[in-house]
């Protein structure tokens, strides 16, 4: 069963090494936000970047190097990695552009 933390008690939950749930995180669009989520999400225990896809390459190859991230092609490359949650960071006139495949998780 997962365990959630909610509330003030989220910001000074430490794991345990009883406690070491990995939360794969992708991001897809490797602009301004999608960097400032990535900050943020590096400081929540557990949560790792692991994947970036941008129609924009070097953004995506930027943003996958400072948290160590694979950089993938397209959004169902990354839909298809091992990654648990997505983050749809691009801008709005993007979303007719890019496919919409639902996850199978």
């Amino acid at each position: 069963m997962p365990h959630y933390i909610t509330g003030k008690d989220a910001y000074r939950h430490e794991l345990t090494d009883m406690e070491q749930p990995r939360l794969k995180l992708g991001i897809l669009g490797a602009g301004h936000i999608a960097g400032v989520h990535a900050r943020h999400a590096a400081r929540v225990p557990g949560v790792v970047l692991s994947g970036v896809t941008d129609l924009q390459t070097e953004k995506a190859e930027a943003l996958a190097q400072q948290y160590g991230a694979t950089v993938y092609p397209d959004v169902n490359s990354l839909l298809a990695s091992d990654i648990d949650c997505l983050l749809y960071t691009s801008p709005t006139p993007r979303d007719v552009e890019e496919p919409r495949q639902p996850s199978s998780a």
